[in-house]
Protein backbone atom coordinates (compact mmCIF):
# COMPACT_ATOMS: atom_id res chain seq x y z
CA UNK A 1 0.00 0.00 0.00
CA UNK A 2 2.83 2.39 0.95
CA UNK A 3 4.66 1.65 -2.31
CA UNK A 4 1.48 2.31 -4.31
CA UNK A 5 0.95 5.69 -2.63
CA UNK A 6 4.59 6.64 -3.12
CA UNK A 7 4.46 5.61 -6.79
CA UNK A 8 1.33 7.71 -7.35
CA UNK A 9 2.94 10.66 -5.58
CA UNK A 10 6.12 10.33 -7.65
CA UNK A 11 4.17 10.14 -10.93
CA UNK A 12 2.11 13.20 -9.98
CA UNK A 13 5.27 15.08 -9.03
CA UNK A 14 6.91 14.17 -12.36
CA UNK A 15 3.85 15.32 -14.33
CA UNK A 16 3.72 18.69 -12.58
CA UNK A 17 7.50 19.01 -12.83
CA UNK A 18 7.36 18.37 -16.59
CA UNK A 19 4.66 21.04 -17.08
CA UNK A 20 6.48 23.61 -14.97
CA UNK A 21 9.80 22.84 -16.70
CA UNK A 22 8.16 23.59 -20.00
CA UNK A 23 6.92 26.92 -18.63
CA UNK A 24 10.31 27.64 -17.04
CA UNK A 25 12.10 27.28 -20.37
CA UNK A 26 11.31 30.91 -21.21
CA UNK A 27 12.32 32.35 -17.82
CA UNK A 28 15.32 34.60 -17.32
CA UNK A 29 17.33 35.02 -14.18
CA UNK A 30 16.29 38.31 -12.58
CA UNK A 31 18.94 38.26 -9.83
CA UNK A 32 20.89 36.06 -7.43
CA UNK A 33 22.22 36.44 -3.88
CA UNK A 34 23.64 34.48 -0.94
CA UNK A 35 21.61 34.15 2.29
CA UNK A 36 23.71 34.18 5.45
CA UNK A 37 22.81 34.30 9.12
CA UNK A 38 25.24 34.97 11.97
CA UNK A 39 28.23 34.90 9.54
CA UNK A 40 27.19 31.53 8.10
CA UNK A 41 26.14 31.09 4.43
CA UNK A 42 23.04 28.88 4.29
CA UNK A 43 21.99 28.99 0.62
CA UNK A 44 22.41 30.68 -2.74
CA UNK A 45 19.18 32.21 -4.04
CA UNK A 46 17.94 33.13 -7.49
CA UNK A 47 14.73 34.66 -8.86
CA UNK A 48 13.51 33.76 -12.40
CA UNK A 49 10.89 35.77 -14.35
CA UNK A 50 9.56 35.87 -17.91
CA UNK A 51 11.08 39.34 -18.16
CA UNK A 52 13.57 41.02 -15.81
CA UNK A 53 12.15 43.77 -13.55
CA UNK A 54 13.32 45.70 -10.50
CA UNK A 55 9.80 46.21 -9.06
CA UNK A 56 8.87 43.90 -6.20
CA UNK A 57 5.22 45.00 -6.42
CA UNK A 58 5.08 44.10 -10.11
CA UNK A 59 6.47 40.65 -9.35
CA UNK A 60 3.86 40.06 -6.63
CA UNK A 61 1.00 41.22 -8.84
CA UNK A 62 2.04 39.26 -11.92
CA UNK A 63 0.16 36.04 -12.77
CA UNK A 64 2.93 34.89 -15.12
CA UNK A 65 5.04 31.85 -14.33
CA UNK A 66 7.94 32.69 -11.94
CA UNK A 67 10.38 30.83 -9.78
CA UNK A 68 12.39 31.14 -6.54
CA UNK A 69 15.37 28.80 -6.36
CA UNK A 70 17.52 27.92 -3.31
CA UNK A 71 20.72 25.83 -3.38
CA UNK A 72 21.80 24.72 0.09
CA UNK A 73 25.45 25.51 0.91
CA UNK A 74 25.84 23.87 4.36
CA UNK A 75 24.13 21.45 6.70
CA UNK A 76 20.78 22.87 7.77
CA UNK A 77 18.94 21.19 10.68
CA UNK A 78 15.10 21.07 10.77
CA UNK A 79 15.03 23.16 13.94
CA UNK A 80 17.28 25.86 12.46
CA UNK A 81 15.24 25.84 9.22
CA UNK A 82 11.99 26.31 11.14
CA UNK A 83 13.39 29.09 13.35
CA UNK A 84 14.79 31.10 10.42
CA UNK A 85 11.79 30.78 8.09
CA UNK A 86 9.26 31.26 10.86
CA UNK A 87 11.01 34.47 11.98
CA UNK A 88 11.51 35.81 8.42
CA UNK A 89 7.86 35.14 7.50
CA UNK A 90 6.57 36.75 10.69
CA UNK A 91 8.53 40.00 10.35
CA UNK A 92 7.89 40.46 6.60
CA UNK A 93 4.13 39.69 6.58
CA UNK A 94 1.51 41.41 8.70
CA UNK A 95 -0.35 38.20 9.67
CA UNK A 96 -0.91 34.60 8.64
CA UNK A 97 -3.34 33.92 5.77
CA UNK A 98 -7.03 33.77 6.75
CA UNK A 99 -7.69 30.89 4.37
CA UNK A 100 -7.12 27.59 6.18
CA UNK A 101 -5.59 25.83 3.12
CA UNK A 102 -3.15 28.71 2.55
CA UNK A 103 -2.19 28.71 6.24
CA UNK A 104 -1.61 24.96 6.20
CA UNK A 105 0.59 25.28 3.11
CA UNK A 106 2.68 27.98 4.79
CA UNK A 107 3.08 25.88 7.96
CA UNK A 108 3.97 22.87 5.81
CA UNK A 109 6.83 24.86 4.26
CA UNK A 110 8.09 25.92 7.70
CA UNK A 111 8.09 22.25 8.76
CA UNK A 112 9.33 20.91 5.39
CA UNK A 113 12.62 19.17 6.42
CA UNK A 114 12.12 15.91 8.30
CA UNK A 115 15.90 15.49 8.49
CA UNK A 116 19.03 17.54 7.91
CA UNK A 117 19.40 19.40 4.61
CA UNK A 118 22.90 18.94 3.17
CA UNK A 119 25.04 20.98 0.80
CA UNK A 120 23.77 20.47 -2.77
CA UNK A 121 20.08 20.08 -1.86
CA UNK A 122 17.75 22.32 -3.85
CA UNK A 123 14.41 23.91 -2.93
CA UNK A 124 12.38 25.47 -5.70
CA UNK A 125 9.17 27.50 -5.40
CA UNK A 126 7.19 27.95 -8.64
CA UNK A 127 4.06 30.05 -9.07
CA UNK A 128 1.59 30.99 -11.76
CA UNK A 129 -2.09 31.90 -12.00
CA UNK A 130 -2.84 28.21 -11.36
CA UNK A 131 -1.14 28.01 -7.96
CA UNK A 132 2.13 27.60 -6.07
CA UNK A 133 4.42 24.53 -6.02
CA UNK A 134 7.33 23.71 -3.72
CA UNK A 135 9.91 21.12 -4.83
CA UNK A 136 12.62 19.49 -2.75
CA UNK A 137 15.33 17.97 -4.96
CA UNK A 138 12.86 17.95 -7.91
CA UNK A 139 10.11 16.18 -5.89
CA UNK A 140 6.80 17.99 -5.39
CA UNK A 141 6.38 18.61 -1.66
CA UNK A 142 3.65 21.29 -1.40
CA UNK A 143 0.94 22.41 -3.83
CA UNK A 144 -1.68 25.21 -3.58
CA UNK A 145 -4.26 26.64 -5.95
CA UNK A 146 -3.12 30.28 -5.81
CA UNK A 147 0.06 32.39 -5.44
CA UNK A 148 -0.37 33.21 -1.71
CA UNK A 149 2.39 30.83 -0.61
CA UNK A 150 4.82 32.23 -3.22
CA UNK A 151 4.10 35.84 -2.16
CA UNK A 152 4.67 35.10 1.56
CA UNK A 153 8.02 33.46 0.79
CA UNK A 154 8.98 36.11 -1.78
CA UNK A 155 8.39 38.80 0.92
CA UNK A 156 11.14 37.23 3.07
CA UNK A 157 13.61 38.23 0.30
CA UNK A 158 12.33 41.68 -0.63
CA UNK A 159 9.92 42.65 2.19
CA UNK A 160 10.26 45.27 4.90
CA UNK A 161 12.98 43.31 6.68
CA UNK A 162 14.92 41.29 4.04
CA UNK A 163 18.10 39.37 4.97
CA UNK A 164 19.97 42.53 4.02
CA UNK A 165 19.51 45.52 1.72
CA UNK A 166 22.27 44.14 -0.48
CA UNK A 167 20.48 40.78 -0.70
CA UNK A 168 17.26 42.53 -1.78
CA UNK A 169 19.04 44.65 -4.41
CA UNK A 170 20.81 41.57 -5.83
CA UNK A 171 17.56 39.56 -6.09
CA UNK A 172 15.79 42.47 -7.83
CA UNK A 173 18.70 42.86 -10.24
CA UNK A 174 19.92 46.23 -8.94
CA UNK A 175 23.31 44.69 -8.10
CA UNK A 176 25.24 41.62 -9.24
CA UNK A 177 26.57 38.73 -7.16
CA UNK A 178 28.84 36.67 -9.48
CA UNK A 179 29.61 34.10 -6.78
CA UNK A 180 25.93 33.31 -6.10
CA UNK A 181 25.20 33.30 -9.84
CA UNK A 182 27.97 30.78 -10.48
CA UNK A 183 26.83 28.51 -7.61
CA UNK A 184 23.27 28.54 -8.93
CA UNK A 185 24.14 28.00 -12.61
CA UNK A 186 26.74 25.27 -11.97
CA UNK A 187 24.65 23.38 -9.43
CA UNK A 188 23.78 19.73 -10.00
CA UNK A 189 21.79 17.59 -7.60
CA UNK A 190 23.90 14.94 -5.76
CA UNK A 191 22.66 11.45 -6.81
CA UNK A 192 22.50 10.31 -3.19
CA UNK A 193 19.96 13.07 -2.42
CA UNK A 194 17.52 12.14 -5.19
CA UNK A 195 14.22 10.88 -3.74
CA UNK A 196 14.95 12.49 -0.34
CA UNK A 197 11.38 13.74 0.20
CA UNK A 198 9.92 10.32 -0.67
CA UNK A 199 12.22 8.65 1.84
CA UNK A 200 11.16 11.09 4.52
CA UNK A 201 7.49 10.37 3.83
CA UNK A 202 8.15 6.63 3.93
CA UNK A 203 9.95 7.00 7.28
CA UNK A 204 7.03 9.03 8.68
CA UNK A 205 4.58 6.34 7.59
CA UNK A 206 6.73 3.65 9.17
CA UNK A 207 6.92 5.66 12.39
CA UNK A 208 3.13 6.07 12.40
CA UNK A 209 2.62 2.31 11.96
CA UNK A 210 5.16 1.60 14.69
CA UNK A 211 3.33 3.98 17.02
CA UNK A 212 0.03 2.22 16.32
CA UNK A 213 1.69 -1.11 17.11
CA UNK A 214 3.05 0.25 20.40
CA UNK A 215 -0.39 1.55 21.38
CA UNK A 216 -1.91 -1.83 20.56
CA UNK A 217 0.70 -3.62 22.68
CA UNK A 218 0.14 -1.21 25.56
CA UNK A 219 -3.61 -1.79 25.47
CA UNK A 220 -3.07 -5.56 25.47
CA UNK A 221 -0.71 -5.27 28.44
CA UNK A 222 -3.29 -3.17 30.30
CA UNK A 223 -6.00 -5.76 29.64
CA UNK A 224 -3.74 -8.52 30.95
CA UNK A 225 -2.95 -6.45 34.03
CA UNK A 226 -6.65 -5.91 34.77
CA UNK A 227 -7.32 -9.63 34.37
CA UNK A 228 -4.52 -10.42 36.81
CA UNK A 229 -5.95 -7.93 39.30
CA UNK A 230 -9.38 -9.54 39.01
CA UNK A 231 -7.86 -12.99 39.53
CA UNK A 232 -6.02 -11.87 42.66
CA UNK A 233 -9.14 -10.15 44.00
CA UNK A 234 -11.18 -13.33 43.53
CA UNK A 235 -8.43 -15.38 45.16
CA UNK A 236 -8.42 -13.04 48.19
CA UNK A 237 -12.22 -13.18 48.44
CA UNK A 238 -12.20 -17.01 48.52
CA UNK A 239 -9.43 -17.00 51.12
CA UNK A 240 -11.37 -14.54 53.28
CA UNK A 241 -14.49 -16.72 53.12
CA UNK A 242 -12.46 -19.78 54.13
CA UNK A 243 -10.96 -17.94 57.09
CA UNK A 244 -14.41 -16.81 58.24
CA UNK A 245 -15.75 -20.38 58.00
CA UNK A 246 -12.80 -21.69 60.02
CA UNK A 247 -13.41 -19.02 62.65
CA UNK A 248 -17.10 -19.97 62.94
CA UNK A 249 -16.17 -23.66 63.26
CA UNK A 250 -13.66 -22.84 65.99
CA UNK A 251 -16.30 -20.84 67.86
CA UNK A 252 -18.78 -23.70 67.60
CA UNK A 253 -16.20 -26.20 68.85
CA UNK A 254 -15.30 -23.94 71.75
CA UNK A 255 -18.98 -23.57 72.68
CA UNK A 256 -19.52 -27.34 72.59
CA UNK A 257 -16.47 -27.94 74.78
CA UNK A 258 -17.70 -25.36 77.23
CA UNK A 259 -21.12 -27.08 77.43
CA UNK A 260 -19.47 -30.44 78.17
CA UNK A 261 -17.35 -28.92 80.91
CA UNK A 262 -20.38 -27.26 82.45
CA UNK A 263 -22.31 -30.58 82.42
CA UNK A 264 -19.39 -32.39 84.11
CA UNK A 265 -19.19 -29.74 86.81
CA UNK A 266 -22.88 -29.94 87.79
CA UNK A 267 -21.95 -32.44 90.50
CA UNK A 268 -19.65 -29.94 92.14
CA UNK A 269 -20.75 -27.64 94.85
CA UNK A 270 -22.99 -24.72 93.82
CA UNK A 271 -20.53 -22.12 95.12
CA UNK A 272 -17.62 -23.43 93.08
CA UNK A 273 -19.80 -23.56 89.94
CA UNK A 274 -20.89 -19.95 90.44
CA UNK A 275 -17.26 -18.83 90.89
CA UNK A 276 -16.21 -20.61 87.71
CA UNK A 277 -19.10 -19.07 85.77
CA UNK A 278 -18.20 -15.62 87.10
CA UNK A 279 -14.60 -16.06 86.06
CA UNK A 280 -15.66 -17.23 82.61
CA UNK A 281 -17.98 -14.25 82.14
CA UNK A 282 -15.20 -11.88 83.20
CA UNK A 283 -12.81 -13.46 80.68
CA UNK A 284 -15.35 -13.19 77.86
CA UNK A 285 -16.01 -9.58 78.72
CA UNK A 286 -12.29 -8.75 78.58
CA UNK A 287 -11.98 -10.49 75.22
CA UNK A 288 -14.88 -8.46 73.83
CA UNK A 289 -13.38 -5.24 75.14
CA UNK A 290 -10.01 -6.09 73.61
CA UNK A 291 -11.66 -6.91 70.27
CA UNK A 292 -13.62 -3.66 70.36
CA UNK A 293 -10.45 -1.69 71.10
CA UNK A 294 -8.65 -3.32 68.15
CA UNK A 295 -11.60 -2.58 65.86
CA UNK A 296 -11.74 1.04 67.00
CA UNK A 297 -7.98 1.45 66.47
CA UNK A 298 -8.25 -0.03 62.98
CA UNK A 299 -11.14 2.28 62.14
CA UNK A 300 -9.20 5.29 63.46
CA UNK A 301 -6.19 4.46 61.25
CA UNK A 302 -8.46 4.10 58.23
CA UNK A 303 -10.11 7.46 58.95
CA UNK A 304 -6.71 9.16 59.30
CA UNK A 305 -5.59 7.68 55.99
CA UNK A 306 -8.81 8.86 54.28
CA UNK A 307 -8.38 12.35 55.73
CA UNK A 308 -4.76 12.64 54.56
CA UNK A 309 -5.73 11.38 51.10
CA UNK A 310 -8.53 13.96 51.02
CA UNK A 311 -6.25 16.85 52.04
CA UNK A 312 -3.71 15.83 49.38
CA UNK A 313 -6.39 15.55 46.66
CA UNK A 314 -7.85 18.89 47.78
CA UNK A 315 -4.43 20.57 47.46
CA UNK A 316 -4.01 19.04 43.97
CA UNK A 317 -7.50 20.20 42.95
CA UNK A 318 -6.88 23.75 44.21
CA UNK A 319 -3.55 23.93 42.32
CA UNK A 320 -5.17 22.71 39.05
CA UNK A 321 -8.09 25.15 39.43
CA UNK A 322 -5.66 28.01 40.04
CA UNK A 323 -3.57 26.97 37.01
CA UNK A 324 -6.69 26.88 34.79
CA UNK A 325 -7.46 30.46 35.80
CA UNK A 326 -3.90 31.78 35.48
CA UNK A 327 -2.87 30.37 32.07
CA UNK A 328 -3.34 32.61 29.03
CA UNK A 329 -2.98 31.54 25.41
CA UNK A 330 0.31 33.03 24.04
CA UNK A 331 -0.52 35.30 21.05
CA UNK A 332 2.33 33.97 18.89
CA UNK A 333 1.24 30.42 19.61
CA UNK A 334 -2.19 31.34 18.20
CA UNK A 335 -0.55 32.96 15.16
CA UNK A 336 1.27 29.72 14.35
CA UNK A 337 -1.70 27.44 15.16
CA UNK A 338 0.15 25.80 18.01
CA UNK A 339 -1.93 23.49 20.21
CA UNK A 340 -1.03 20.88 22.76
CA UNK A 341 -1.61 19.19 26.10
CA UNK A 342 1.10 20.46 28.47
CA UNK A 343 1.80 18.45 31.63
CA UNK A 344 4.17 19.45 34.43
CA UNK A 345 5.25 17.16 37.28
CA UNK A 346 5.81 19.53 40.22
CA UNK A 347 7.06 18.89 43.76
CA UNK A 348 5.84 21.28 46.50
CA UNK A 349 7.26 21.67 50.01
CA UNK A 350 5.41 22.51 53.24
CA UNK A 351 5.44 26.23 52.39
CA UNK A 352 3.80 25.59 49.01
CA UNK A 353 7.01 26.46 47.12
CA UNK A 354 8.03 24.50 44.02
CA UNK A 355 11.19 22.52 44.83
CA UNK A 356 11.16 20.21 41.81
CA UNK A 357 9.88 20.51 38.26
CA UNK A 358 9.78 18.18 35.27
CA UNK A 359 8.11 18.65 31.90
CA UNK A 360 6.12 15.47 31.19
CA UNK A 361 5.46 16.57 27.57
CA UNK A 362 8.87 17.72 26.17
CA UNK A 363 7.77 17.42 22.52
CA UNK A 364 5.03 20.05 22.83
CA UNK A 365 5.52 23.67 21.56
CA UNK A 366 7.95 25.64 23.70
CA UNK A 367 5.71 28.74 23.87
CA UNK A 368 2.90 26.71 25.46
CA UNK A 369 5.25 24.94 27.92
CA UNK A 370 6.78 28.26 29.02
CA UNK A 371 3.31 29.72 29.68
CA UNK A 372 2.27 26.77 31.88
CA UNK A 373 5.59 26.96 33.76
CA UNK A 374 5.05 30.69 34.35
CA UNK A 375 1.53 30.10 35.63
CA UNK A 376 2.77 27.34 37.97
CA UNK A 377 5.22 29.76 39.61
CA UNK A 378 2.38 32.28 40.13
CA UNK A 379 -0.09 29.84 41.70
CA UNK A 380 2.55 28.37 44.03
CA UNK A 381 2.50 31.72 45.84
CA UNK A 382 -1.33 31.80 45.92
CA UNK A 383 -2.29 28.26 46.91
CA UNK A 384 -0.80 26.73 50.07
CA UNK A 385 -1.22 23.21 51.53
CA UNK A 386 -3.61 22.68 54.41
CA UNK A 387 -2.10 22.83 57.90
CA UNK A 388 -3.71 19.42 58.53
CA UNK A 389 -1.78 17.76 55.66
CA UNK A 390 1.08 15.61 56.94
CA UNK A 391 4.41 15.28 55.15
CA UNK A 392 7.28 17.48 53.97
CA UNK A 393 6.72 17.43 50.19
CA UNK A 394 4.15 16.31 47.61
CA UNK A 395 4.36 15.64 43.87
CA UNK A 396 1.45 16.46 41.54
CA UNK A 397 0.90 16.43 37.79
CA UNK A 398 -0.68 19.71 36.59
CA UNK A 399 -1.83 20.01 33.00
CA UNK A 400 -3.42 22.45 30.56
CA UNK A 401 -5.01 21.70 27.20
CA UNK A 402 -4.41 24.44 24.59
CA UNK A 403 -7.04 24.31 21.81
CA UNK A 404 -7.45 27.06 19.24
CA UNK A 405 -11.21 26.45 18.92
CA UNK A 406 -12.40 24.80 22.12
CA UNK A 407 -12.42 24.56 25.90
CA UNK A 408 -8.83 24.96 27.10
CA UNK A 409 -9.46 24.10 30.77
CA UNK A 410 -8.32 20.73 32.14
CA UNK A 411 -11.23 19.57 34.36
CA UNK A 412 -10.41 17.98 37.71
CA UNK A 413 -13.12 16.49 39.92
CA UNK A 414 -13.46 18.21 43.27
CA UNK A 415 -12.61 15.69 46.05
CA UNK A 416 -15.38 14.60 48.40
CA UNK A 417 -14.94 15.43 52.06
CA UNK A 418 -14.69 12.19 54.14
CA UNK A 419 -17.50 11.48 56.59
CA UNK A 420 -14.90 11.11 59.37
CA UNK A 421 -14.17 14.86 59.20
CA UNK A 422 -16.59 17.09 61.06
CA UNK A 423 -18.85 19.20 58.82
CA UNK A 424 -17.77 22.78 58.15
CA UNK A 425 -19.35 25.31 60.49
CA UNK A 426 -20.45 28.76 59.49
CA UNK A 427 -17.29 30.22 61.07
CA UNK A 428 -14.88 28.04 59.05
CA UNK A 429 -13.81 28.95 55.46
CA UNK A 430 -14.92 26.65 52.68
CA UNK A 431 -11.98 24.44 51.59
CA UNK A 432 -13.09 24.33 48.00
CA UNK A 433 -13.94 27.99 47.69
CA UNK A 434 -11.83 30.30 45.60
CA UNK A 435 -9.75 30.10 42.46
CA UNK A 436 -12.59 31.06 40.12
CA UNK A 437 -12.48 34.02 37.75
CA UNK A 438 -15.02 35.24 35.29
CA UNK A 439 -14.26 34.53 31.62
CA UNK A 440 -14.00 38.23 30.94
CA UNK A 441 -11.32 38.78 33.60
CA UNK A 442 -9.27 35.71 32.51
CA UNK A 443 -9.34 36.39 28.77
CA UNK A 444 -9.12 40.16 28.59
CA UNK A 445 -6.87 41.21 31.53
CA UNK A 446 -3.69 40.20 33.19
CA UNK A 447 -3.96 41.21 36.89
CA UNK A 448 -2.64 40.17 40.26
CA UNK A 449 -4.18 40.76 43.69
CA UNK A 450 -2.22 40.71 46.93
CA UNK A 451 -3.68 40.40 50.45
CA UNK A 452 -2.02 41.42 53.71
CA UNK A 453 -2.96 42.33 57.28
CA UNK A 454 0.36 43.59 58.57
CA UNK A 455 0.50 40.81 61.22
CA UNK A 456 1.36 37.11 61.24
CA UNK A 457 -1.58 35.12 59.86
CA UNK A 458 -3.04 31.90 61.21
CA UNK A 459 -4.07 29.10 58.86
CA UNK A 460 -7.76 30.04 59.26
CA UNK A 461 -7.04 33.72 58.56
CA UNK A 462 -5.09 32.81 55.44
CA UNK A 463 -7.94 30.62 54.16
CA UNK A 464 -10.49 33.32 54.98
CA UNK A 465 -8.49 35.96 53.09
CA UNK A 466 -8.24 33.59 50.13
CA UNK A 467 -12.03 33.30 50.23
CA UNK A 468 -12.35 37.12 50.21
CA UNK A 469 -9.90 37.35 47.27
CA UNK A 470 -11.86 34.83 45.22
CA UNK A 471 -15.17 36.57 45.89
CA UNK A 472 -13.79 39.99 44.87
CA UNK A 473 -12.18 38.69 41.64
CA UNK A 474 -15.43 36.88 40.76
CA UNK A 475 -17.29 40.22 40.84
CA UNK A 476 -14.56 42.38 39.24
CA UNK A 477 -15.26 43.75 35.75
CA UNK A 478 -12.66 45.71 33.78
CA UNK A 479 -14.50 48.90 32.65
CA UNK A 480 -15.04 48.75 28.88
CA UNK A 481 -14.26 52.43 28.37
CA UNK A 482 -11.00 51.99 30.27
CA UNK A 483 -10.01 49.05 28.03
CA UNK A 484 -10.87 50.99 24.87
CA UNK A 485 -8.72 53.93 26.05
CA UNK A 486 -6.02 51.46 27.26
CA UNK A 487 -6.14 52.74 30.83
CA UNK A 488 -4.06 50.76 33.32
CA UNK A 489 -2.92 51.16 36.91
CA UNK A 490 -2.65 49.78 40.42
CA UNK A 491 -5.34 50.24 43.11
CA UNK A 492 -4.84 49.39 46.82
CA UNK A 493 -7.86 49.40 49.18
CA UNK A 494 -8.00 48.36 52.85
CA UNK A 495 -11.19 46.52 53.88
CA UNK A 496 -12.28 46.64 57.53
CA UNK A 497 -14.71 43.79 58.34
CA UNK A 498 -16.75 43.13 61.48
CA UNK A 499 -17.02 39.66 63.06
CA UNK A 500 -19.88 38.70 60.67
CA UNK A 501 -17.93 39.60 57.51
CA UNK A 502 -19.85 42.84 56.83
CA UNK A 503 -17.91 45.86 55.55
CA UNK A 504 -17.29 48.53 58.18
CA UNK A 505 -15.20 50.88 56.06
CA UNK A 506 -13.22 50.93 52.80
CA UNK A 507 -10.02 53.01 52.99
CA UNK A 508 -8.14 54.05 49.86
CA UNK A 509 -4.44 53.25 50.38
CA UNK A 510 -3.29 53.89 46.79
CA UNK A 511 -5.39 55.02 43.81
CA UNK A 512 -4.61 54.98 40.13
CA UNK A 513 -4.98 58.14 38.07
CA UNK A 514 -8.13 56.71 36.43
CA UNK A 515 -11.38 57.04 38.38
CA UNK A 516 -13.01 54.17 36.43
CA UNK A 517 -10.42 51.68 37.72
CA UNK A 518 -10.66 52.93 41.32
CA UNK A 519 -14.45 52.72 41.20
CA UNK A 520 -14.39 49.22 39.62
CA UNK A 521 -12.42 47.67 42.51
CA UNK A 522 -14.56 49.35 45.18
CA UNK A 523 -17.72 48.17 43.40
CA UNK A 524 -16.39 44.57 43.20
CA UNK A 525 -15.69 44.58 46.96
CA UNK A 526 -19.17 45.91 47.79
CA UNK A 527 -20.87 43.41 45.45
CA UNK A 528 -18.96 40.48 46.97
CA UNK A 529 -19.83 41.36 50.59
CA UNK A 530 -20.76 39.97 53.07
CA UNK A 531 -17.93 37.43 53.27
CA UNK A 532 -19.20 35.30 56.16
CA UNK A 533 -18.08 35.20 59.83
CA UNK A 534 -14.40 35.94 60.40
CA UNK A 535 -12.04 33.47 62.12
CA UNK A 536 -12.26 33.57 65.94
CA UNK A 537 -15.22 35.97 65.64
CA UNK A 538 -13.00 39.07 65.54
CA UNK A 539 -12.89 42.09 63.27
CA UNK A 540 -10.30 41.87 60.48
CA UNK A 541 -8.43 44.29 58.20
CA UNK A 542 -7.55 43.02 54.71
CA UNK A 543 -5.34 44.89 52.22
CA UNK A 544 -6.29 44.27 48.57
CA UNK A 545 -3.75 45.20 45.86
CA UNK A 546 -5.06 44.90 42.26
CA UNK A 547 -3.06 45.62 39.07
CA UNK A 548 -5.28 46.54 36.09
CA UNK A 549 -3.24 45.52 33.04
CA UNK A 550 -4.18 44.89 29.38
Amino acid sequence: MIRSLLSFFVLTSLLILTINQALAADLVRNGSATYNHLTRDYYSAALYLPQATQSADAIRASDNFKRMRLVVLTRWTPRKWQEQWQNNIAINNQELPQNQQQRQALMAFIRLPQGNLEAGDEIRIDASSQGSWVYLNNELAIETNDQTLFRYLFNTWVGKFPPSREFRDQILGNKLNPSAQQQIENHSLPPARVGLFSRWNQQLEQQRLAQQQRIKEQRLAEQNRLKEQQRLAEQNRVKEQQEKAAARLAEQQAAALLAEQQAAEKARQQTERQQQQAQLQLQLQRQRQLQQQKQQEKQRRQELAEQQAYYQKLYHWQLQQALNNEVRYPPWARQFDQEGHIQLVLTFNQDGDIIGQQNATPDQPELLSEEVQRAAQVISAQVKPSADLNGTSWQFTLSYLFLLNGNNITPVAEPQRPSSLKPLTSTEPQETAGIEKTAEIKEETEASIKIGTGTEQTAQQSSYQQQVRTAVIGNLVYPKTAKVLKKQGEVVIEIQLDDSGEIITLNNQQLSRHRELNRALRQAIEDAAPFGPTPDGQSLNILLNYQFRL
